[in-house]
């Protein structure tokens, strides 16, 4: 036999806050790397001229880390769920990692680029 309805209990699907949270976390890490692949395309396409490293990483290192901290506030110790966050956290946190502990390499990766022919 159906059960009725509870009376106050809405029909739409609710989203929990850690989704949302974790989904806050996924864009900010793609604002992060799209600040600094946007920079490696414009060091490319531009003639001569070249976007600073110390530009692209004052734009790109807040938004990851604050990424990287919103995916460890969405950590619950369910595996699936762990899967789930390790990508922001590792999306965020190698783009730290990256502008922080090599900035030599990517120095190489604006310098070395080939300019387009004129």
């Amino acid at each position: 036999m159906v059960k009725p309805r509870r009376e106050g209990s809405s029909s739409r699907p609710r989203v929990r806050r850690r989704h949302r949270t974790w989904m806050r976390s996924m864009i900010l890490a793609t604002c992060a790397w799209g600040v600094f692949w946007g920079a490696v395309v414009f060091a490319r396409l531009s003639e001569g001229s070249e976007a600073s490293i110390q530009l692209v990483y004052w734009a790109s290192t807040p938004l990851a880390t604050a990424g990287f901290l919103m995916a460890v506030l969405t950590v619950r110790a369910q595996r699936g769920w762990l899967l789930f966050v390790s990508v922001p956290l590792f999306a965020n946190g190698f783009l730290i990692l990256l502008l922080w502990l090599m900035p030599d390499a990517v120095e190489g990766l604006f310098a070395n680029l080939p300019k387009g022919s004129s």
